[in-house]
């Protein structure tokens, strides 16, 4: 492919419905099985904490929206991320290396100081591409699918029992949240920055203040009914979660599964875990993906409840310094 080919792309912000259907039909390449809607991309990208700064381009060639490049700064983890995903097409690597080179253009990019992005081990030329401006893995987080017709119901119905141990109760986000009262939702802010703190990652998770986590958390109502929590004594001790693209979907993704360490080792995350899936399997969806560090527990967990490796998700990371153009393509 030729490097005047890439010159005429033409760039625009995604503001239209039409623009967040677009991108979103690009972000669902690189996600198999699970087609987000615009709607929901929106919405995800919307509760982003208020001075987070963020930039999501289309970029198009000949009418044809081909590239969907994405930044933001600091949000928990990292101080800034950004994605490129482009159509499957011939020259989709070049196409992705014009995307990178755009976002490098972004002025909050240039002045952070660690930015990561994802690349799967199964796409050596993206995995390429990526390491050819700079970037280097820094974790490795398998993806991992269970298909929810293959999974014995009585075993999973025995997991649940540790649910049933006294003092506990078994709630949903939404319903434990129904009146809103301020001392719920900051005893589950207080455990979310205990929980994921623990979460091995190459850079300790940099707790958000209260107001941001409200003002995202107010924002994300549409997954609080997929969100369970255990309770025991006003606080929540253990939670798991899932994401659901539209109504209909046949293939979901979990969220934050997490146990308070004063509640570890009594069986809680795989109880809260078989509850999920089998509340998943009653509606029909049939698969549910998840990614872990390898070094983390929760994949052990995972691969025992009958989730399957499929890929390696690769977290790559970057500082300014170290990002540079990538080789010329031609």
């Amino acid at each position: 492919m030729k490097e005047a080919h890439t010159s005429a792309l033409s760039w625009r912000p995604v503001e239209t419905d039409s623009d967040w259907d677009s991108a979103a039909a690009l972000y669902s390449c690189d996600v198999d099985g699970i087609q987000w809607p615009g709607s929901e991309l929106r919405t995800d990208f919307s509760t982003l904490p208020a001075e987070t700064p963020r930039i999501l381009l289309l970029g198009s060639l000949d009418g044809e929206d081909v590239v969907y490049a994405r930044s933001h700064g600091q949000h928990w983890y990292s101080e800034g991320s950004f994605s490129v995903r482009v159509s499957t097409r011939p020259d989709e690597e070049a196409l992705a290396r014009a995307g990178i080179e755009r976002l490098l253009q972004w002025e909050p990019l240039r002045a952070g100081t660690r930015w990561e992005t994802l690349a799967r081990s199964d796409r050596a030329a993206r995995l390429a591409t990526w390491m050819s401006f700079g970037f280097q893995i820094k974790m490795v987080c398998p993806e991992s699918r269970i298909d929810l017709q293959a999974i014995d119901v009585d075993r999973f119905s025995a997991l649940t029992r540790a649910l049933e141990r006294e003092g506990l109760t078994l709630t949903t986000q939404e319903d434990w949240h129904a009146d809103e009262r301020p001392e719920r939702f900051r005893a589950r802010y207080d455990f979310e920055m205990e929980v994921v703190t623990d979460i091995p990652l190459p850079e300790p998770i940099v707790p958000e203040p209260y107001p941001v986590w409200m003002e995202s958390t107010l924002e994300d109502r549409r997954h609080w009914g997929r969100c369970w929590l255990v309770i025991q004594d006003e606080r929540p001790v253990a939670t798991t979660q899932f994401y659901l693209p539209h109504e209909g979907a046949q293939t979901i993704q979990t969220g934050l599964t997490a146990v308070a360490r004063s509640h570890r080792r009594l069986g809680l995350a795989s109880a809260l875990k078989a509850h999920a899936l089998l509340w998943a399997r009653d509606r029909g969806i049939r698969y549910v993906t998840t990614d872990n560090a390898d070094t983390n527990p929760m994949y052990r967990l995972n691969q025992e409840l009958g989730f399957r490796r499929v890929y390696d998700n690769l977290v790559l990371g970057a500082v300014p310094g170290g990002i540079q153009s990538g080789s010329a393509v031609t």
